[in-house]
């Protein structure tokens, strides 16, 4: 997937480029933020990376293939069922 998204990227304009590193900057904030804290959060980290999957997997992939999915189930989505494009 990541191979995919570079080369869509090297493919389009700057300005869609930037948009898309500012909105998946966006999803790794509160993660990022929650975690350099100094308190002890490691019992959090599965659930948080399970979110960040799911949320990163929202823009890629179509909704009937991720719901009802586990946090485990997610990362065996098939991504060839892309949402259409606008």
């Amino acid at each position: 997937m990541y191979k995919q998204i570079a080369a869509r990227m090297q493919e389009g304009n700057m300005l869609a480029r930037l948009h898309f590193i500012l909105s998946a900057a966006n999803l790794f904030s509160p993660f990022l933020t929650k975690f350099q804290s100094e308190c002890t959060s490691i019992h959090l980290l599965f659930e948080e990376l399970a979110q960040i999957l799911q949320l990163l997997l929202q823009r890629f992939v179509k909704f009937d293939e991720l719901k009802y999915k586990s946090s485990a189930q997610l990362l065996s989505v098939q991504l060839d069922s892309r949402p259409a494009d606008l």
